[in-house]
């Protein structure tokens, strides 16, 4: 059954309406991206440094932006990122200049100062690597190991070192020394060494991204680029495909 076969709709005969429809919408668009002065774009774009942190508590986004404008980057975007109890947040700062260093060092020194004052020049559990973590242990030997050669020793310390990564791995974060004494590789003497000389942080850095100002102009001007071109190859399409008045 055809239900369309007698159908007879004049599309053109609103042309001129829809036209200046569309033309009114652009102009809403191009106010709306443009009328705050400048674009919001990520990194990528423009350079910078992207921080994920996950908190032991619930962050305050206030508080952290604060401690950031202290830092020295008093516009920089902070917003909560993942489930509500996941604690994590990102944080993005510009780099400043035309250097290609990133700010990382420099927000995670504010935040070090606003939350594990206290454990100041202490082996931070939660920010150190496990290669880091397996010298430490290596360099006091608590179980004595190094007696019977370096290697037998190093490799137990590496050992520890990987279960306390992979705490970190499964839950973004060292919750605490409880977390620590479940490791089935931790010896009593390594735990007390731990205590002794190391720290379970308030935060952990999940992931940095570091883009350089000049890296970042050089893809703002590929993508705009990229976006002409294919502009161009569609009205190209259209033109030999259909007709020229299309």
């Amino acid at each position: 059954m055809d239900l369309l076969s007698e159908s007879k709709i004049d599309f053109m005969k609103y042309r001129k309406l829809f036209v200046w429809v569309s033309v009114a919408l652009l102009t809403v668009s191009l106010v709306a991206v443009f009328a705050s002065g400048s674009l919001n774009l990520g990194i990528d774009f423009v350079g910078g440094t992207q921080l994920t942190i996950k908190f032991q508590d619930e962050p305050d986004v206030d508080e952290l932006r604060r401690i950031v404008t202290v830092a020295g980057f008093p516009d920089a975007p902070i917003q909560r990122f993942g489930a509500d109890d996941a604690n994590e947040v990102i944080i993005k700062t510009p780099t400043g200049g035309e250097s290609q260093e990133g700010s990382q060092a420099l927000v995670i020194g504010a935040l070090d100062g606003a939350f594990n004052g206290g454990n100041a020049g202490r082996f931070d559990l939660n920010q150190k690597g496990a290669d880091a973590l397996a010298g430490f242990l290596f360099d006091r030997d608590p179980e004595g190991l190094r007696a019977g050669g370096d290697e037998t020793a190093r490799s137990r310390y590496e050992e520890v070192a990987a279960g306390v990564a992979a705490i970190r791995r499964a839950d973004g974060l060292v919750s605490g020394w409880g977390a620590v004494e479940g490791i089935e590789e931790m010896a009593s003497a390594t735990l007390a060494a731990l205590k002794e000389g190391a720290s379970v942080g308030h935060f952990a850095v999940l992931g940095a991204e570091n883009v350089g100002p000049q890296i970042g102009a050089e893809l703002r001007r590929k993508g705009i680029l990229a976006i002409l071109l294919s502009l161009l190859g569609m009205l190209a399409y259209i033109w030999m495909r259909f007709e020229l008045r299309f």
